[in-house]
């Protein structure tokens, strides 16, 4: 019969020989909903991914926004244009890509959590989010779509995470996603200042590490 013991070791301690039996990924702790940040800087025109996006954002773009600072004394944005009295949904968009990590565990629970709201002003009639994500390979295709959650609404002031689900049922750790974060708003009345931003864009996921 095999018994255990706790064993307390003070100071440094020397180990000769092997571990049996020996440790695999398997074995390891699987944790949930990891997060891994995509930098707002990574993000590109989603149509011409050579671009990087601008600070003023162009028809259809999102642009990149520092709060009117500096790195070190304000917030970065993914933000739209000035959508006060529009009067016709706009749509303005940024695409990434993103691999995922040699620790997740294949076919494992992920979903993107995208921080987001308005800023100054509402939408007095509808802003929303919504995201696409497709598995591309290495000739140069890609797979059906990924995302399970449709688009929801951030018409808020009040910064909050939007969570949307990925079906993972044929990932595996290394394949390459390519993704489009699209903002939308109508207003039909505001004088001023209508905008929708993104402070934030992280994969959970699930990991063995």
């Amino acid at each position: 019969m095999t018994s255990f013991r706790t064993i307390n070791v003070s100071g440094v301690s020397r180990l000769g020989g092997g571990i049996e039996p020996p440790l695999t990924r398997e074995s390891l702790a699987t944790e949930f909903y990891q997060p891994y940040p995509i930098s707002l800087t990574t993000l590109r025109r989603h149509d011409a991914p050579w671009l990087l996006l601008t600070a003023t954002p162009a028809a259809g773009y999102l642009g990149l926004w520092l709060g009117g600072g500096n790195f070190t004394s304000k917030g970065l944005y993914a933000r739209t244009g000035n959508m006060a009295s529009n009067g016709s949904i706009e749509t303005f968009s940024a695409g990434f890509v993103y691999t995922l990590p040699v620790e997740y565990v294949d076919a494992g629970i992920i979903k993107v959590r995208i921080s987001a709201g308005m800023i100054i002003n509402l939408a007095d009639n509808l802003a929303d989010i919504s995201i696409g994500i497709v598995r591309s390979d290495e000739i140069g295709g890609v797979g059906s779509e990924l995302i399970l959650t449709s688009l929801q609404s951030c018409n808020s002031t009040t910064f909050a995470n939007y969570d949307f689900a990925i079906d993972s049922s044929t990932l595996v750790a290394g394949d390459t996603l390519q993704g489009m974060i699209t903002l939308r708003g109508r207003d039909d009345a505001s004088p001023s200042n209508v905008y929708g931003a993104i402070t934030s864009i992280k994969f959970m996921a699930e990991i063995k590490a």
